[in-house]
């Protein structure tokens, strides 16, 4: 396990507004990261959300997201949630990222999680 540094909070994507960010650090290590773009242009990937999914030292699993954008004058939220275990982690994140999480920790990917 290896100190993991994250930025949290509002950064602005207006020029001379400040941010309003601090550190979160704790031990642990990456599982599993997931893009999803919901822009508006014809590449659509000028907006979106990227997750990443932490184990931590203590055994909990940390879960970051950042919503960002490409457009000049819009803001990036930069937030994290701690869950018990896997399985209370929130279905409206992508089963992508559970996927993958899972195969990291050695778990049947495919598998439904008994609730």
């Amino acid at each position: 396990m290896k100190e993991i540094r994250l930025m949290v909070g509002w950064i602005s994507g207006k020029m001379g507004e400040s941010n309003d960010t601090k550190e979160v650090k704790f031990k642990g290590r990456e599982l599993a990261n997931y893009n999803s773009y919901h822009g508006e242009t014809s590449s659509g990937d000028d907006r979106g959300t990227t997750h990443t999914l932490y184990k931590t030292k203590k055994g909990n699993f940390l879960l970051y997201t950042e919503r960002w954008s490409r457009w000049q004058g819009e803001g990036t939220n930069k937030k994290y949630e701690v869950y018990e275990s896997i399985k209370v982690i929130p279905e409206e994140i992508p089963d992508g990222l559970i996927y993958e999480a899972k195969e990291e920790l050695g778990m049947d990917p495919a598998k439904k999680l008994n609730i």
